[in-house]
C-alpha cells in the first residue's frame, strides 16, 4: 500500500526548525575536502537543465536504497582515485537478495492436513489448514545443519478466490478423498487448496556484484548500473532439499503435494537488495564501520540494505528500521 509519507510526516517536518525537506533534489555531485577526510558539499539539481545548488555539509548521511548508495560510492571512489585508504575497498561486491521460487505455476496443491507441522522439524504454531496466510514457516536449525543447507522458510496460502483446478487434478483429489473417506459437496475440492511459497537465503559471492556502465548514463550524465549475479550450488540445493522436505513431511501429516516439480524455478527476488557497501571490522572487510560510518571519512554515513554483511531469507526491512534507529541515537549521544 502507499506509505503516505505526506499525510503522516509533512506537517511535522514542515514545522521542524532543524529540518528542511527538498523535493526533486537530485545528487548529482559529491565533493570531498582538500585533504580527502570528509565530505565538503553535495551538488544537487532539480532537472538537467536546472541550475547546480551547492550545499555546504557538516555531516551526510546517505539513505537512497541499496543500489543508489553503492552507485553513488562506486562514482565517488572513481572520481577520487588517489584516496590511498580506500585502495583496499571493494564496493559493489557480494550482492545478496532473497529468491523467491515456485514450481510450474507456482501454486503446490495439498488436502488440509489433519496435524500441525510443529512436531515435524519446523518452527510453527498453528494450523495452516485454519487460515488463509501462514506466518513464514521455518526448519529448525539441527535439520538445516544435518542437511548443509542455507536458511529457508516458506508460507501457505489459502487462494480467494480458489485456485481452478483442471479436470484431472478435480479427478485426482477425488479418488484422495474417496481412499479418505471425505465427502464431497459439489466440486468443494477447490476450499482444501493451498498454495506454497519459498523464500532462501543467499550466500555471499564476491562475483554478485553491481558495477557502473561504462556506456550507459542517466539524464544527469552519470552511469548507470550494472548488475551481476547468479544463483550458486549451495541456493539451488537449499531450494530442491526445501520441496523434498515438504513432500515427506506434508505426506507424513497427511496432506497430498501435486505439481511439485523437481526443479523448482527462480521467479523473483524480494525487492531488497543487500551486501555491496557492506559493514565490517576495517576497509579491508567492509565499507562502513558498526556505526556506519564510512571508512576514510569523517562525517559520511551509509544506512541502507547495502550495509548487510550478510543476508537471510526474511524481509529485512525491520533490521533496517533498527539500524536507522541506532544511527540516531549514535550521532544524539556524541551531541551532535
Amino acid at each position: 500500500p502507499p506509505v503516505r509519507f505526506k499525510e503522516k510526516y509533512g506537517k511535522t517536518l514542515k514545522e521542524h526548525p532543524l529540518v528542511h525537506t527538498c523535493l526533486n533534489a537530485n545528487v548529482t555531485d559529491i565533493s570531498l575536502s582538500s585533504d580527502l577526510s570528509s565530505i565538503s558539499d553535495l551538488t544537487v539539481r532539480e532537472s538537467p537543465n536546472s541550475p547546480a545548488i551547492r550545499i555546504p555539509v557538516q555531516k551526510v548521511i546517505f539513505c537512497m536504497g541499496a543500489i543508489e548508495c553503492t552507485r553513488f560510492m562506486l562514482i565517488l571512489k572513481g572520481k577520487y582515485k588517489s584516496k590511498k585508504d580506500w585502495s583496499s575497498i571493494d564496493i559493489g561486491s557480494g550482492f545478496l537478495e532473497h529468491p523467491h521460487y515456485d514450481w510450474d505455476d507456482a501454486a503446490a496443491y495439498c488436502i488440509s492436513p489433519k496435524n500441525t507441522l510443529k512436531d515435524t522439524g519446523y518452527a510453527v504454531d498453528q494450523e495452516f489448514s485454519q487460515i488463509k496466510f501462514s506466518p513464514a514457516i521455518r526448519p529448525l536449525s539441527q535439520l538445516k545443519h544435518n542437511q548443509g543447507i542455507l536458511n529457508y522458510a516458506f508460507t501457505i496460502f489459502k487462494p480467494q478466490p480458489a485456485i481452478t483446478l483442471t479436470e484431472a487434478e478435480k479427478q485426482y483429489f477425488s479418488f484422495v478423498q474417496k481412499i479418505r473417506g471425505k465427502k464431497q459437496s459439489g466440486s468443494g475440492i477447490e476450499h482444501d487448496v493451498h498454495m506454497i511459497n519459498l523464500q532462501t537465503e543467499m550466500d555471499t559471492h564476491t562475483d554478485n556484484r553491481i558495477h557502473l556502465s561504462s556506456t550507459d548514463k542517466d539524464d544527469f550524465g552519470l552511469p548507470r548500473i550494472g548488475l551481476h549475479i547468479q544463483m550458486s550450488d549451495a541456493v539451488k540445493k537449499t531450494a530442491k532439499t526445501a520441496l523434498d522436505n515438504l513432500q515427506r513431511d506434508f505426506i507424513e501429516l497427511g496432506c497430498t503435494l501435486i505439481r511439485a516439480h523437481d526443479r523448482p524455478k527462480f521467479f523473483m527476488g524480494g525487492a531488497h537488495p543487500m551486501g555491496t557497501t557492506r559493514m565490517g571490522g576495517s576497509s579491508d572487510s567492509g565499507f562502513v564501520d558498526q556505526h556506519l560510518k564510512i571508512f576514510g571519512i569523517s562525517n559520511g554515513y551509509v544506512c541502507s540494505g547495502s550495509v548487510f554483511a550478510s543476508g537471510g531469507y526474511a524481509n529485512p526491512t525491520f533490521t533496517l528500521v533498527n539500524l536507522a534507529l541506532r544511527l540516531a541515537d549514535h550521532l544524539t549521544n556524541k551531541g551532535n
